[in-house]
């Protein structure tokens, strides 16, 4: 069966040990543009299942479980959502988590948990895993914000080809197309497949505390004359570290760097631990080392490279890198740039 609702204003749903598979279509399906407030009853177990394919509808339908509005989860029973044709969770606004819920979420041919405007996380326990290629276990076209709890998300598919972009992509732990933000809990991120990436954000990565976990081990995924590399963590926009504890091993080929800003690069403070194939640390533009503790291991190229002046200002920085003409630590002596060194503890 399913559930489907229409209402002009916000609600709540409570799931009370329901076990709903829909074999052409979502099990939940919110047409609402309101607040949908689904809570968790205590002590019970809820399973929500789509089909294989979907029937044709004027309404969308987006995922086992998708609002018009936003989605709002609260109270402490389990929820397990089975994704066979889309998303597991999806909506057209935001995805809100509040704490001491338990969520599991695995789609094989979609993303794990997908809203527009924002995915936040204040607590509970996560678990999501996507096998789709280009498929990713957190996405929002908006932000993300993880404020608490503990998130893990593994995805094994592989890269995909848009032929309507031109362009590649691989799957991804998480994926901000505006701003990913850290600010406490755990984040567990595997990713296993070529091109893939542990955390990936299309604006600015800010790390303010909390635990990061990322391993990725695919190679880069080639379609005719695009790739894209599997990495650890990558920002198109600045990243700044202020705090917490950022481990990454990024271990598959060329270009399998751990942590990655194609603009500047900031360490304020925290322990961030590298070990990769490609550059440990890389930025496109400056890197700054302002506090903490960075230990950077690289086994083909540079542990530290910045491809505009790096400046190292405090902290402890231990950077290893490969057989000269590679480094520890490199800059970008060939457009004019330096490394400076004004404070802190360095061992190359």
């Amino acid at each position: 069966g399913s559930f489907k609702i229409y209402s002009d204003k916000k609600f709540e749903l409570t799931l009370n040990g329901v076990d709903i598979t829909n074999n052409d279509g979502p099990a939940i399906n919110s047409q609402s543009g309101k607040r949908a407030y689904v809570v968790l009853a205590e002590g019970t177990t809820n399973k929500l299942t789509d089909g294989t394919s979907y029937a044709s509808s004027t309404e969308d339908q987006k995922g086992t479980i998708f609002a018009e509005g936003k989605l709002i989860f609260s109270g402490s029973g389990k929820l397990r959502v089975y994704a066979n044709t889309k998303a597991g969770i999806s909506a057209d606004d935001f995805v809100l988590i509040h704490k001491n819920t338990n969520i599991y979420v695995k789609s094989t041919a979609g993303n794990g948990i997908k809203a527009n405007d924002a995915v936040t996380i204040n607590g509970g326990i996560v678990n999501i895993e996507v096998s789709d290629d280009a498929a990713k276990g957190i996405s929002s076209d908006g932000i993300i914000d993880i404020n608490g709890g503990r998130t893990t998300a593994i995805t094994t598919g592989g890269g995909e080809y848009d032929s309507d972009e031109k362009d590649v992509s691989g799957a991804s732990g998480v994926k901000a197309d505006s701003t990913f933000t850290m600010n406490g809990g755990e984040l567990l991120c595997k990713s296993s497949g070529k091109g893939g990436k542990g955390i990936s954000g299309d604006q600015k990565l800010v790390f303010n505390d909390g635990t990061v976990k990322v391993i990725t081990t695919g190679t880069t995924y080639t379609y005719g004359s695009y790739d894209t590399k599997a990495k650890g963590i990558k920002a198109d926009g600045n990243l700044d570290i202020n705090g917490g504890e950022i481990m990454v091993r990024a271990t598959g080929d060329d270009g399998s760097e751990g942590i990655e800003s194609k603009a500047e690069l900031t360490i304020n403070g925290g322990s961030t631990e590298v070990y990769s194939y490609d550059d440990a640390i890389n930025s496109a533009s400056h890197m700054y080392i302002k506090n903490g503790y960075i230990f950077a291991y690289a086994l083909g190229n540079d542990g530290l490279d910045a491809n505009g002046n790096m400046y190292i200002q405090g902290g402890t920085t231990v950077a290893y890198g490969t057989s000269s003409p590679e480094c520890g630590i490199d800059a970008n002596e060939e457009g004019g740039y330096s490394v400076i060194i004004t404070g802190g503890t360095l061992i190359g």
